[in-house]
């Protein structure tokens, strides 16, 4: 489990440090990358949960929702990574824009635990109390 978690952080590094490139050609690839490290861990996820065939039709549809929503953070959090950098490069970031870049990471941060929380169990049966 441990592999598959390592395997999934690596994942979203990547796809959150490679730079922006203007190049139409450029953005297309970097689309087809994103593709395909979304398949690689849904393949990851499928070979690590081992699913029977009565349990993949409920597990697959909370899976690609929770993905999704996960996905319009991690686009936000982007947004705010490239106004800090254009920022940053045309010496244009004051406190105050440092300040209110921090606060949306802050939203993103809570809103990426609300959806957690949201998708977790309100009870873990292996989990006693």
């Amino acid at each position: 489990m441990r592999t598959v978690i390592r395997c999934i952080v690596v994942l979203v590094a990547v796809v959150l440090v490679m730079p922006v490139v203007p190049s139409a050609q450029t953005a297309s690839d970097m689309e087809i990358l994103r593709q395909k490290l979304k398949a690689d861990k849904k393949l990851v996820v499928a070979q690590a949960m081992q699913l029977t065939d009565a349990e993949a039709p409920g597990f697959w549809p909370v899976y690609d929702a929770y993905q999704g929503e996960l996905e319009r953070l991690n686009v936000r959090l982007g947004q705010v990574i490239k106004a800090y950098a254009a920022a940053y490069r045309t010496d244009t970031l004051t406190n105050e824009k440092a300040q209110g870049l921090m606060d949306e990471v802050l939203k993103i941060e809570q809103a990426e635990v609300d959806l957690k929380r949201a998708y977790a169990p309100s009870s873990v049966p292996w989990c006693p109390r």
